[in-house]
């Protein structure tokens, strides 16, 4: 089934071949400061 979703407020960025996804009704500063401040968790 194909589906069409339209995001708004949307940050994607990629890290330690992880691809990572905000959506939240943030700034884009507070988007990239999470971004930067984003560590996997062990487990």
């Amino acid at each position: 089934v194909d589906t069409l979703r339209l995001a708004t407020n949307t940050l994607l960025w990629e890290r330690d071949g992880i691809v990572l996804r905000i959506e939240a009704d943030i700034s884009r500063d507070e988007a990239a400061r999470i971004a930067v401040s984003w560590e996997p968790t062990a487990g």
